[in-house]
């Protein structure tokens, strides 16, 4: 299991949505496991949006807000705010 460390008020003035710290999932299968992993590894972000090919979303944007992209084999493709 990862082990998240605090983010600082600066790291997430530059990755507001600790991006950073999902990149090492990307190849992933996005397995149960792997999600509950990957919100670990990016607390305290607590909005993760999981978007699979086609999928329709919103258009609003948010910056704390994790957007974890998947590919047709349910693979973390990957991750950026938003």
């Amino acid at each position: 299991m990862a082990v998240a460390t605090q983010a600082s008020a600066d790291d997430l003035a530059i990755d507001p949505c600790n991006a950073s710290r999902a990149t090492k999932f990307i190849g992933d299968e996005a397995s149960e496991e792997a999600r509950a992993e990957l919100a670990i590894a990016v607390m305290p972000i607590e909005t993760v949006r999981w978007v699979a090919p086609g999928e329709a979303t919103t258009d609003d944007l948010d910056p704390n807000r994790l957007n974890v992209m998947l590919d047709v084999d349910n693979k973390i493709e990957s991750v950026g705010c938003g």
